[in-house]
């Protein structure tokens, strides 16, 4: 049998299909994440064109600072799936520009989008992320805004 731990919780509909795969996983929660109340981000928010979401936990930060109705229509950037649902749910009036499985990839498609236009991104994030992402676009002659969101 071959054994795993999850640094975060699981579902258990997962954890017994894995079982069932004879896969045994342990999960366990070891990294916590708290949004942050911030001003910068609600004002950045408020004079920002463009955001890119790269998790959950930012839009929940978002959640937080910015409610659902004061947020402006700004063009949205973000990975598939959980993010984009919640996202997009809780902030309905953002414009989903493109999204994508994992953060290079997306970064590339705003790269190639956004090229020549001298733009910047609204990157809330936390307080440890990977580079990929910005670096990308930094390349691209992309300004990013990265506020510590959680």
């Amino acid at each position: 049998m071959i054994r795993i731990l999850s640094t975060r919780s699981m579902h258990s509909e997962s954890m017994k299909a894995a079982a069932d795969a004879g896969i045994m996983i342990s999960s366990c929660n070891m990294i916590r994440t708290t949004p942050l109340v911030s001003a910068q981000l609600r004002q950045s928010i408020q004079q920002g064109q463009r955001l890119v979401l790269t998790s959950v936990k930012a839009v929940e930060s978002l959640q937080l600072n910015v409610p659902g109705e004061r947020m402006p229509p700004l063009e949205l950037y973000c990975i598939e799936g959980k993010t984009r649902e919640l996202a997009l749910k809780t902030f309905p009036q953002l414009q989903l520009k493109a999204s994508a499985q994992h953060a290079v990839e997306l970064a590339s498609k705003m790269a190639e989008e956004l090229a020549n236009t001298h733009g910047k991104v609204l990157y809330p994030c936390g307080n440890q992320r990977r580079g990929e992402l910005p670096e990308i676009l930094l390349a691209a002659g992309i300004e990013v805004e990265e506020i510590m969101a959680y």
